[in-house]
């Protein structure tokens, strides 16, 4: 994973790497990758999630020549707070308003370790650990949702 965001930090090498998996790999295998990478299991997310997810996929390719750059500018944009942690802090902990952090305890991109720093770090926020991988809310969408309602509701104006 390390090297993968490594590589976006490279000028020209960044954007001929992403351009060219767009051109030589069909939406539905670079979806069941992101997939592998982001799910602790990809088969837990519906077909037609998945049938979605390269429906988008397919549009953003034909639609928007900047995707790869659009793609790097947020890759290295997040890898250069990550790169300054009191900044990246000071960010989180100035956010004023609730925050519901569900995570998933199989979470390849960001180690629970992390998560749960954040939680202690943040004891103001509420923190849900799920059975799953960076995206819990495809992989367990009922128990995300069971988690988010009341936790909705909690902070509705009466």
């Amino acid at each position: 994973m390390r090297l993968r965001f490594a590589v976006n930090l490279i000028p020209g090498l960044a954007g001929w790497v992403l351009r060219r998996r767009i051109a030589t790999l069909p939406a539905r295998r670079r979806v069941e990758e992101t997939l592998d990478l982001t799910c602790a299991d990809r088969s837990r997310v519906p077909e037609e999630v998945v049938a979605a997810a390269v429906a988008l996929d397919e549009e953003m390719t034909r639609d928007h020549p900047a995707r790869a750059a659009s793609y790097l500018e947020a890759s290295r944009s997040l890898l250069r707070l990550l790169a300054r942690p009191a900044a990246y802090w000071r960010a989180m902990e100035s956010l004023p308003m609730p925050v519901l952090l569900v995570h998933g305890v199989h979470d390849r991109l960001v180690g629970i370790g992390q998560a749960r720093t954040a939680a202690a770090r943040l004891p103001h926020w509420t923190y849900v650990e799920l059975d799953s991988g960076h995206v819990p809310q495809l992989e367990h969408p009922d128990e995300v949702a069971a988690h988010l309602l009341p936790w909705l509701k909690g902070r509705a104006p009466s």
